[in-house]
């Protein structure tokens, strides 16, 4: 048939159907069935030589000793057998090749404790011979000028036994750094939380935050950055408690470096548990987030099908006056509650979420881990995905399926649009019409 008189005919069939078949976000338990055997600390997607899977880590025993990778059926085993707790992962190339990185507090037998290991062609290879009273709790990849380094943080004065690096220290590929003093106090406790590169506009530069008061022996409270060769604090103001966890998040209004933590004031400002650096100025969230004597704990970046946004987790009772549940969705404007939320009983929730986009293995998902035993109302045990909805045939991103999606690629079509190479063969032809048919009957579901 002649394309223009089948636009024409499938165009009357169309005009004769609206069909609005709405997605909405949901939460799925069934990780594991379900879970894990306690805390999730560190949630990441990694390629272990099958294809990309996601890694957990954290205080768990089960179904593996401290960290276990998922492909969507089964939990299996990262790399040669350790004990001990994970708290983070991280890829980096120091020179001979990307490998994964983990940090924790970790054994081998037993006996020796560690707390920085690389993936060695299967094989842990540790990088500290820990102190039992230390801790790393994260990293983050970062070039200062120098080449590309390993940066870690967290409880340490020393990670080889022989330097001092007082909470913080860069990786070369060959030896540990000290980043000058790194944080100096006898009556506080100096521990960094959260690493995270971001550029206010005078290039990139590593933000540290934690419960430290002193960074290099200068009055940095709770938030610093380091620009390769000193420290420095942010905008002129500083948290009034400690800052857990950052992102780096354009809402709409510009990239901007995200906290968030205990705290409920910023540079004088009253702001509750997150707040926004635009590299000029701190600005609140509409008032934040609310429960007492608790903060929140984690950030991520999760486009869930109605645009990238800001998610929070930790203690939440409330948003902006909008009751909540241990988390919380920005988009913008105002906060959100993802489909019901995480345990509404308990006061911590997420301790590690991780955004994934729609070309994942997972689909458009995000995986949140912690403390909690529900999602969405459902029974899981500390690990549980939050499912966007992503729906390809949804042409003008409305979240649903109606006839002007249907219009719109059928104009797509007869202008052989290269987007209407709906079955990417490099041809348009009748083929790509029945296919894209074949999602709009189907609709976003």
């Amino acid at each position: 048939m002649h394309p223009v008189r089948l636009a024409i005919g499938l165009g009357c069939f169309a005009a004769t159907i609206v069909t609005a078949q709405p997605c909405a976000p949901e939460w799925a338990v069934g990780i594991g069935n379900p879970g894990v055997a306690s805390t999730v600390a560190a949630l990441y997607l990694h390629d272990l030589g099958v294809g990309d899977q996601l890694l957990a880590g954290g205080l768990f025993w089960e179904p593996h000793y401290g960290m276990a990778a998922w492909d969507g059926q089964d939990w299996s085993q990262i790399g040669s057998p350790l004990e001990g707790d994970v708290f983070d992962f991280l890829r980096f190339d120091d020179g001979n090749g990307e490998k994964l990185y983990i940090v924790g507090n970790l054994y081998v037998g037993g006996d020796d404790l560690w707390h920085v290991a690389r993936l060695d062609d299967g094989t842990w290879t540790f990088l500290d011979h820990g102190d039992i009273t230390n801790s790393v709790n994260r990293m983050a990849v970062w070039d200062d000028g120098t080449g590309p380094g390993l940066y870690v943080t967290g409880d340490f004065d020393t990670l080889d036994g022989v330097t001092t690096h007082n909470g913080i220290a860069r990786w070369d590929g060959t030896q540990w750094h000290p980043l000058n003093g790194g944080m100096t106090s006898v009556n506080f406790p100096n521990i960094g939380l959260a690493l995270e590169v971001f550029d206010d506009g005078s290039g990139e530069q590593l933000y540290l935050g934690g419960t430290f008061q002193r960074v290099d022996g200068m009055p940095f409270f709770y938030l610093a950055r380091w620009d390769g060769s000193e420290w420095s604090d942010v905008g002129n103001g500083q948290p009034n408690l400690s800052v857990t966890d950052m992102c780096v998040h354009d809402d709409g209004s510009g990239t901007a470096l995200y906290i968030v933590g205990d705290f409920s004031g910023v540079a004088g400002m009253e702001m509750n548990h997150v707040a926004r650096w635009d590299g000029i100025e701190w600005s609140d969230l509409d008032r934040g987030t609310q429960r007492q004597s608790s903060g929140v704990n984690a950030c991520a970046v999760f486009d869930d099908g109605s645009g990238p946004a800001l998610y929070i987790s930790g203690g939440i009772s409330e948003a902006s006056g909008k009751p909540m549940c241990n988390i919380a969705r920005w988009d913008g404007t105002e906060w959100h509650n993802p489909a019901g939320g995480l345990d509404c009983t308990g006061n911590q929730g997420a301790f590690a979420m991780l955004g994934l986009p729609p070309d994942s293995p997972f689909g458009p998902s995000m995986f949140v881990g912690g403390s909690f035993s529900q999602a969405g109302g459902q029974a899981t045990n500390f690990i549980a995905e939050y499912r966007g909805c992503y729906c390809r045939a949804d042409l003008d991103g409305n979240g649903i399926l109606t006839t002007q999606d249907f219009l719109t690629y059928l104009n797509l079509w007869v202008a052989r649009d290269p987007v209407a190479d709906w079955n990417t063969d490099g041809t348009i032809n009748t083929q790509d019409f029945l296919a894209y048919l074949n999602e709009w009957v189907a609709g976003c579901g």
